[in-house]
């Protein structure tokens, strides 16, 4: 298996203590030659290993705002456009040959497994006191749950690896149950959740907390119980959702999670790390800058599409086809905040230059989300700027949105579904939820409300996968500003679940290659 040789046994230990961390208030000694033997000493060996851990989630194919990262999916769907790696995704070429991003997140995920494997085996050689042992247990158990979801939920059952690096063992290995794979993930999450606590000192801002572990644990259940992944509808995954969602909210008051009052301020570096973030990826300049900026603003490659901008409501609460308020000759007034705080649309000012379709000629569009420009500030060293804002992966509201949806499948619309849905749109003073929705209408507005919330985060093509919708959503022509059609895409149905690359079946004879490729 290609992915694990990175972690063969003569070298393991130096490969995962030898990496900077990536994580602005988890600083360790930078380590040059250790082996399993003359290493897991002390508290700070040990921390260097856990940290090593951290640091893959900045690796291409994870989370990283770049061209292989998850935010790229983006440009898989009707939110954005893409060149380059997004092009087999959006065309209906999608095969084990021809995606890098197949291969590196399969390599990333498995060399993340690596390390926290190494560092469970390890561990306990340090004689740490039992809470601290018990932070380092449940931070690796965390990780290792994260990088499974990010296997899994894409190219289904995978090796299923719970013991450190072994070339010759481990690359010989079959595809475990998809089942098998989820039961271990949420197996993880149990004890990372018995064992982590709700908040660290504030030199440790960037582990994983109790509420990371509930959080990814609720998540993981949403999906599960999606109908991609469960076809008969087993009312029970739907039923543990809603709970793990709830346990989350419960939380919340100790944890000190809640709504940060400014949507588009929320992404900003100067507040990062607030009572909305649950959980993210660290980044600091000048040592592991975000690349962001330049990925976005300056280059452009995942740019918004004419799909994403026109789904956004009136401020009335209705769409641009049903609303009075619309003016197809001033499409961009009246529309719900969130527009304009996470997409620069024609005729607005962005890094303190007014959007139009020859500074943005991509779209006509460029997202402001997860840059750290502000709208009328110009910048000395424009356009090439990095900053050291960190990348979101949990929020408070991705927590209700995952609550509403659950507890709606379960039991419909109830009181509680609308409350967080509401908390949500008071945020950016839009109307409440019409009430007295069926099941089928609540659906539908959640699934609207997860697609203006969270724009431009990397979680919509996961959404149109699961709920089974990517056929209509990925096929058909899509639009720059101009109403032009700049792209018509193409979806197979296949393509609900990812190839595994050719490079890595090359190396394990015993993988199974995904059904249809």
């Amino acid at each position: 298996m290609k992915s694990l040789s990175f972690f063969k046994l003569a070298g393991i230990v130096v490969i995962v203590l030898c990496i900077t961390s990536c994580e602005k208030d988890l600083n360790v000694p930078i380590y040059n030659s250790y082996t399993d033997e003359n290493f897991w000493k002390s508290k700070e060996e040990v921390e260097a290993g856990i940290n090593g851990c951290y640091q893959v989630l900045d690796a291409g194919g994870l989370f990283t705002v770049n061209t292989t990262g998850n935010i790229m999916s983006e440009t898989f769907t009707s939110n954005a456009f893409g060149g380059g790696p997004s092009l087999p995704f959006s065309n209906g070429t999608l095969g084990p040959d021809n995606v890098n991003l197949l291969g590196q997140k399969w390599t990333a995920a498995y060399r993340g497994i690596g390390r926290v494997n190494t560092v469970l085996d390890n561990f306990t050689k340090a004689g740490l006191e039992p809470k601290e042992q018990d932070e380092i247990e449940g931070q690796a158990l965390f990780l290792r749950a994260l990088f499974y979801e990010n296997l899994v939920f894409y190219f289904g059952g995978v090796p299923l690896i719970l013991q450190k690096p072994d070339l010759e063992t481990q690359g010989k290995l079959p595809r475990s149950p998809m089942n098998e794979v989820v039961e271990q993930i949420l197996k993880d999450l149990d004890i990372a959740i018995q064992k982590l606590p709700v908040s660290y000192k504030a030199n440790s801002i960037g582990r994983a907390t109790k509420g990371a572990a509930l959080t990814l644990k609720a998540q993981v259940l949403l999906y599960y119980a999606s109908p991609l992944f469960n076809p008969e509808n087993d009312q029970s995954r739907w039923i543990k959702a809603a709970e793990a969602a709830k346990d989350v909210i419960n939380l919340a008051p100790t944890a000190g999670y809640d709504l940060f009052p400014n949507y588009r301020e929320l992404f900003l570096e100067n507040n990062e790390n607030n009572k909305e973030v649950i959980f993210d990826v660290q980044h600091s300049t000048p040592r592991v800058p975000s690349s962001a900026d330049i990925i976005l603003e300056l280059q452009q490659n995942i740019a918004p599409l004419l799909g994403l901008v026109n789904s956004y409501y009136m401020i009335d609460g209705m769409s641009i086809e049903n609303s009075p308020l619309y003016d197809p000759a001033k499409p961009y007034e009246n529309r719900d905040p969130r527009l304009s705080q996470t997409i620069a649309v024609p005729g607005s000012k962005f890094v303190g230059k007014i959007a139009n379709t020859t500074l943005y000629n991509i779209t006509g569009f460029v997202f402001k989300k997860n840059t750290d420009y502000e709208d009328n500030l110009t910048y000395s060293n424009y356009p090439i700027r990095e900053s050291g804002l960190n990348l979101i992966l949990m929020r408070y509201a991705d927590v209700l949105l995952m609550y509403a949806e659950a507890q709606n499948e379960v039991v419909g619309p109830d009181n509680s579904v609308y409350e967080v849905l509401n908390k949500i749109r008071d945020r950016v003073r839009m109307p409440h939820i019409t009430t007295g929705l069926s099941k089928d209408e609540m659906r539908g507005e959640i699934r609207h409300e997860r697609r203006i919330e969270l724009a431009g985060e990397g979680l919509y093509y996961m959404d149109v996968r699961r709920w089974k919708i990517a056929d209509k959503d990925l096929d058909g022509p899509v639009y720059n500003s101009d109403s032009e059609v700049i792209q018509d895409r193409k979806f197979v149905d296949k393509e609900y679940w990812w190839p595994i690359p050719t490079t890595i079946l090359e190396r394990n004879s015993a993988l199974e290659q995904t059904s249809g490729y």
